[in-house]
């Protein structure tokens, strides 16, 4: 059994779920520290004039340190109207706008406090739309040592899998011969975002899962788990 483990980000990339195409169980980490530099609260979209950021206001300020469960989303920015408005403006022509129109519609009219209640919505969403499984919990639920090498190792034997699937580029910051040590395995993943059709002009990649979906539709799945490869 496989075991990865996911930063919860707003509207995800590709690398997200293909990482859910290829584990057997997939946790998201809620109890690691919140970084601004990261893709937690933003995401990239592709607008008319090239990709656009889209970014979710969060308290920062005398908060240093706290976890990803514990942001809260300003309360005093109307960024959900925003956010809808650039997301009908520029995919309203995609063909298959249509096909998600009202369940976006009704994640963005609702009062969100909790970036992590948001990003689980989306994320859940785009799983069930793609045919993947769900995230079977957060990290927050398991009792583990704070070292990144010793939490995997605890994890692993937490959720009963013996082998942690890890993108290749976070591979070299693990200790694969401690989680050897434990009789367990780490397996290096790459993820080739796929070529797809795109409105706009030339394909760019790196944009949220939602521009596969609005352009792709069905055919998105298939195309997530053609892009997986699992390191033998």
């Amino acid at each position: 059994m496989t075991l990865a483990v996911l930063q919860p980000g707003y509207l995800p990339g590709i690398p997200l779920f293909a990482m859910l195409a290829a584990a057997d169980v997939v946790l998201l980490a809620d109890d690691l520290q919140y970084s601004t530099r990261g893709n937690l609260n933003r995401a990239r979209i592709k607008t008319a004039i090239g990709a656009q950021w889209l970014t979710v206001p969060v308290l920062t300020k005398g908060r240093q340190g706290q976890s990803i469960a514990a942001v809260r989303i300003d309360p005093y920015h109307e960024w959900r109207k925003r956010h809808w408005r650039s997301l009908m403006v520029n995919y309203a022509p995609a063909p298959y706008w249509g096909r998600y129109e009202s369940a976006l519609e009704e994640v963005y009219s609702h009062s969100w406090g909790s970036l992590l209640d948001l990003n689980q919505t989306l994320i859940e969403l785009f799983t069930q739309e793609l045919g993947l499984k769900a995230p079977k919990g957060l990290t927050s639920c398991f009792k583990t040592r704070p070292a990144r090498t010793e939490k995997v190792v605890d994890l692993l034997r937490a959720s009963g899998c013996d082998t942690y699937l890890v993108l290749r580029a976070e591979h070299p910051l693990l200790d694969s011969e401690c989680i050897g040590d434990a009789g367990l395995a780490v397996r290096p993943v790459d993820v080739v975002e796929p070529i797809y059709h795109q409105l706009f002009g030339a394909f760019v990649p790196g944009l949220s899962v939602l521009d596969l979906l609005m352009n792709e539709g069905p055919a998105a799945a298939a195309l997530i788990q053609q892009s997986v490869k699992v390191a033998p």
